[in-house]
């Protein structure tokens, strides 16, 4: 499986203070970032049984390594994370991936779910070791 670069940032804005998500994308990883967002503070991903993501629009690569004051108030961003994702399985409506970080150590097994338009529900899965891959190959239709 290709290992992808991922990030969490702890947003904070006037109205609120959530975390952005974002990592590479396995059918474009030199392009934009998949993007979620969540009122859950990273920390406590590994005791959670589930979680809401709410899916944004892709960001651009620069957010990987950004930290600062964002334009037009719209707050600003803090690196909370840094690691990899592998995907073992990418659809428009499932992502099945390990999550790792490397300071401090964790590896989450997850498998997002589309629950409508934007909303996804994060859960925490079994590891797999699977043969081959089923990330379709770029202009694939599923």
């Amino acid at each position: 499986m290709q290992r992808l670069q991922t990030v969490l940032l702890q947003h904070r804005r006037r109205v609120d203070t959530h975390i952005d998500w974002l990592f590479e994308n396995p059918l474009a990883p030199d392009g934009r970032l998949v993007t979620f967002r969540t009122g859950q503070s990273w920390h406590d991903w590994p005791a959670l049984a589930r979680w809401d993501l709410l899916r944004l629009p892709d960001h651009r690569r620069r957010y990987l390594t950004f930290q600062g004051d964002l334009s037009d108030n719209r707050g600003r961003v803090r690196r909370v994370g840094a690691g990899h994702v592998a995907v073992s399985r990418w659809t428009h409506d499932r992502v099945v991936l390990e999550l790792s970080f490397p300071t401090p150590r964790r590896v989450l097994n997850l498998d997002l779910r589309r629950i409508d338009r934007d909303r996804w529900l994060a859960m925490h899965v079994k590891p797999m070791r699977r043969v081959g891959s089923s990330i379709p190959r770029a202009g694939a239709v599923q």
